[in-house]
C-alpha cells in the first residue's frame, strides 16, 4: 500500500506518536499524585507537552496538505 505521508513526515508523526505516550505516562502520574505538589507539578509538565505538541500538530498539518498540493498539481500536469 503506498502512502501518502513522506518519509521525513512519517518519522515526525511517529516521533509525536512517541510524545503523546509520554504525556499519558505524565497524566497517569498526576492521577496517582499523592499530594496537590505532586500533582500540580505533574499538571504542569502535562500543560507544557501540550503546548509543545499542539504547536508541533499544526505544522504537521501544514506539512501534510503542502504534500496534498504537490500531489495534486502532480496529478493535474500529468493530465
Amino acid at each position: 500500500m503506498e502512502r501518502f505521508l513522506s518519509k521525513s513526515l512519517y518519522n515526525e508523526m511517529d516521533d509525536l506518536i512517541e510524545r503523546v505516550d509520554e504525556l499519558r505516562e505524565v497524566l497517569v502520574d498526576a492521577r496517582d499524585a499523592e499530594s496537590y505538589e505532586d500533582f500540580d507539578d505533574f499538571m504542569d509538565t502535562a500543560w507544557e507537552h501540550a503546548q509543545s505538541m499542539s504547536s508541533d500538530i499544526d505544522e504537521l498539518r501544514v506539512e501534510g496538505e503542502e504534500l496534498h498540493s504537490n500531489e495534486e498539481e502532480d496529478d493535474d500536469e500529468e493530465d
